[in-house]
């Protein structure tokens, strides 16, 4: 984790409002709330925030949601995700990472297609992550290819955008002279 991504963090869980002292202490007094934000782990909030009110002392309770393209970071689930309505304001800050994908596609320079495996299955590959997770991708042998060329994003990071990793082959071009001799 980054330690920017780390100091947001913490200045979001540590936001609190400031409230009159008069109204600190009115007994199961006025209305509060706590704040129930979604956004990714870039700090970019994905939609509104939910706003719960209550009473000093009831409890509240708030859910993840489910989003396109993204997963839940459930190493920072917030703790408070239920909990009682206090005085000052809470906030319930749900984290998410966006998903990402990598293919690798080994193609015939020639023709443009796709090289099949042996078994006529496509060689296209596909991994799946996260925006910043590290991938890497290697060459394939196929009969009758040779390989030309060796993509310079053969290894690298997942962004927001998907990566195509392409290999390119060229088909082994054989001479061969198949002569018949019949004998009488």
């Amino acid at each position: 984790m980054s330690q920017i991504y780390e100091d947001v963090i913490g200045y979001l869980r540590e936001k609190t409002t400031i409230l009159s002292e008069i109204e600190k202490h009115i007994p199961n007094g006025p209305a509060y709330y706590d704040k129930e934000e979604y956004t990714d782990q870039t700090v970019r909030q994905l939609v509104e925030e939910t706003i719960h009110e209550g009473y000093v002392g009831e409890d509240y309770e708030t859910h993840e949601k489910d989003f396109a393209n993204y997963d839940l970071v459930q190493e920072d689930y917030p703790a408070n995700a239920t909990g009682k309505f206090k005085v000052e304001e809470q906030r319930v800050t749900y984290y998410y990472i966006q998903k990402s994908s990598v293919t690798i596609r080994y193609i015939d320079s020639e023709t443009n297609k796709d090289i099949p495996n042996e078994d006529g299955t496509p060689s296209k590959e596909e991994k799946t992550g996260h925006v910043g997770d590290s991938y890497t991708s290697e060459a394939k042998p196929f009969n009758g290819y040779i390989l030309e060329q060796v993509p310079s994003n053969k290894d690298g990071t997942m962004t927001e955008e998907p990566t195509t990793v392409i290999y390119y082959y060229r088909k082994i071009k054989f001479n061969l002279k198949i002569e018949k001799i019949i004998k009488s």
